[in-house]
């Protein structure tokens, strides 16, 4: 419980950083600005993941068995591969983002260039180390600052790209040199990384890479398809979108908390960690998503200034993405990757791209945003469906192997000590 309220206090510290902003933003320069913020970030995130390249599904289980200079140098390798990959995933995504936003392209460019950073984040490696106030200090803080500063800025009559500029991408670059300098990672651990084990790790991680950029695809699409196909709605459907997932940003504490826990769980005791995660995840769920229905009316009208206020329909059809996306954690983030059945979050990401993203077009084009809501929520049903199926057949395989070794027959023939021969007859 000490480890979870720390990690929580550090999700926290990440999204009511942003609320210092919004109201800023949508007050000073209105629901255009934010559209095209929000459209920026939506194409950021998936760009985002790209540079993640999957370090923070593999990676804190992987470090919490490792000592501590081998974690070290798991750093140095993550840090100069994320770097590889940063630079033309975010040239790409500023790009995208400006075509697909001719009212406001330079914001929406800079607010892709700059969600693309968070990918640069070191949280994966605190999270497996279960030092969550190291995460606090190197990441939490300079956030928080430099958001306030960006706030001040646009109060007193600053543009609104500075909020992606030095209130996302400033803290964005800054928190993995904070993370390199806290961890004492020296040039040596740097010059042990030679390119051939770089494109290794590149090669490797390509399959968990298509899974998170997959499962970005549905969670990033939906904005920008409803600024092209329902521009009337987009504001409502994105301020439900950003309230949802800065709800789900303070829920990620949980598992995080769990992660050396699983991680470094025996197979005996695995099978039993996990499903209590899972259980655990989906409790918060239905607490998490009751609570979003009742509250995010108000809210909403709050941090936007009264620029984009979510009906009831889109209050609880978040509720229950709410929900959807906790237990699907437990069951990916948590459960097949204590498995090493990252296959199985692959396959699942990808039925949910091919399930999901027609269905939020053809639901969008008719319904508008609450259609795109309604497609997020069958993709989001699809993953989580797929990765139940894949946990509870490791589970039953795993305790059919386990009856069959019981009912095994026992040798009958005369037990042999260590090192002594079978005394003659």
């Amino acid at each position: 419980m000490r480890k979870l309220s720390t990690f929580t206090l550090v999700s926290l510290v990440g999204v009511l950083s942003p609320l210092l902003a919004l109201p800023v933003v949508t007050a000073e320069h209105g629901a255009r600005a934010w559209a095209a913020i929000a459209v920026g970030q939506a194409i950021g995130l998936t760009m985002g993941v790209l540079v993640e390249l999957g370090w923070g599904l593999t990676g804190p289980q992987r470090v919490s068995r490792a000592t501590r200079d081998s974690a070290r140098e798991y750093l140095a390798l993550a840090t100069c591969t994320k770097a590889l990959v940063f630079l033309p995933a975010s040239l790409l995504g500023g790009a995208t983002a400006a075509a697909m936003t001719p009212a406001d392209p330079a914001l929406a460019a800079a607010s892709a260039i700059a969600t693309a950073s968070l990918g640069l984040t070191a949280a994966w490696y605190f999270i497996g180390r279960n030092d969550a106030t190291a995460l606090l200090l190197t990441e939490g803080c300079a956030r928080i600052v430099l958001i306030t500063a960006a706030s001040v800025w646009i109060l007193n009559g600053g543009p609104a790209v500075v909020y992606p500029l030095v209130g996302i991408l400033l803290p964005g670059i800054l928190a993995p040199i904070l993370a390199l300098w806290h961890q004492r990672v020296r040039w040596t651990y740097f010059s042990r990384q030679s390119w051939r084990r770089t494109r290794h790790t590149l090669l490797t991680q390509r399959g968990i890479v298509a899974a998170r950029i997959l499962s970005a695809a549905y969670i990033a699409v939906p904005v920008p398809l409803t600024g092209l196909l329902s521009p009337t709605t987009v504001a409502a459907f994105a301020a439900g979108d950003r309230l949802s997932r800065m709800g789900l940003s303070v829920l990620a504490s949980v598992p995080n908390s769990m992660q050396a826990w699983v991680g470094r769980s025996g197979a005996s005791s695995r099978k039993r960690r996990v499903w209590l995660a899972i259980g655990l995840n989906a409790s918060i769920g239905v607490v998490s998503g009751i609570a979003f229905l009742l509250l995010a009316p108000a809210v909403s009208s709050a941090v936007f200034s009264g620029a984009a206020t979510l009906d009831v329909q889109y209050a609880a059809g978040f509720g229950l993405l709410v929900f959807i996306v906790c237990v699907s954690r437990g069951t990916g983030n948590l459960a097949l990757v204590a498995f090493r059945m990252t296959r199985v979050v692959t396959l699942s990401a990808l039925l949910g791209v091919v399930l999901g993203v027609p269905s939020i077009v053809l639901l969008t084009s008719v319904f508008g945003g609450h259609g795109a809501l309604m497609g997020v929520l069958i993709s989001e049903s699809v993953v989580l469906a797929v990765q139940f199926v894949g946990v509870s057949w490791r589970t039953v395989r795993a305790r059919s192997a386990a009856n069959e070794q019981r009912c095994a027959p026992q040798p009958t023939g005369p037990r042999l000590e260590q090192g002594r021969a079978p005394e003659p007859n």
